[in-house]
């Protein structure tokens, strides 16, 4: 059974079917597809927006030979809350190139893909 609202004020308790819209269709996550950590200002840091409405989630960064680079979960890689990733690896500056990552979550299914790390002197 469930509580169906005709309007503002009036609902009914029915059965019937009940559709649960996918949560990540409902709060979208923002993945940038590149970002310069190259001190200009401009898409310094890898953030990813939209997930301040998932509880739990993990992202892990590899380099192209798949290397674990960055891992971190809330507070370490969302926008606002943070920054972002800054494109280093035990305090050195990675070079160009493609990086691929692998994001899991408590609510929704694991997020995979790529992003291209670009620096101006490479």
């Amino acid at each position: 059974y469930a509580r169906m609202s005709n309007s503002d004020l009036c609902y009914t308790v029915d059965n019937g079917a009940v559709y649960i819209k996918a949560m990540d269709e409902c709060y979208p996550i923002t993945m940038p597809v590149f970002f310069s950590p190259d001190g200009d200002g401009i898409n310094d840091y890898f953030r990813i927006e939209g997930l301040e409405h998932y509880l739990g989630y993990e992202i892990t960064i590899y380099d192209r030979y798949g290397k674990e680079v960055f891992r971190g979960g809330a507070g370490k890689i969302d926008y606002p809350s943070s920054l972002g990733w800054d494109g280093k690896y035990l305090g050195n500056d990675l070079p160009s190139g493609d990086y691929w990552y692998q994001m899991t979550f408590t609510e929704i299914p694991t997020k995979v893909g790529y992003f291209a790390l670009k620096r101006k002197k490479e």
